[in-house]
């Protein structure tokens, strides 16, 4: 499926971080180095730090703070 709307939608699927791409998709933490050296028209399906929202316990304890700071 991902390769038909890719298609439609005129977007390069490559399997290689140095080809040219539109959407990078990974499952996964992205290092900030990574995402200094993305193009403009470059999107991806993470950014910086998700994994701390992600993670339930790592959500409850940003949740918890957020109370203690703003009640």
């Amino acid at each position: 499926m991902l390769k038909e709307v890719s298609d439609e939608q005129n977007f390069v699927l490559s399997y290689e971080e140095e080809e040219d791409w539109d959407i990078y998709w990974i499952d996964g933490p992205i290092a900030p180095t990574f995402l200094q050296k993305m193009q403009l028209y470059q999107r991806t399906n993470h950014f910086p730090g998700m994994f701390a929202l992600a993670r339930k316990n790592l959500l409850a304890k940003n949740l918890m703070a957020i109370k203690k700071a703003c009640p």
